[in-house]
């Protein structure tokens, strides 16, 4: 019974961590994907390559 009362104390930690760091987190994979994109459309559309003038 003490262990079956620990592990609902664990998750019940568990799930208040999760709930206070939720915010933070997606802003990270927000800031990550926004990221991405743009260095993505900084490759695909970036400048054309220079070459010399005969």
């Amino acid at each position: 019974m003490e262990r079956l009362l620990k592990w609902l104390d664990d998750i019940d930690d568990f799930l208040a961590v999760t709930r206070m760091q939720a915010g933070p987190v997606l802003v990270t994979i927000t800031l990550l994907a926004v990221f991405l994109v743009v260095l993505g459309v900084v490759f695909v559309l970036g400048p054309p390559d220079l070459h010399a003038a005969p």
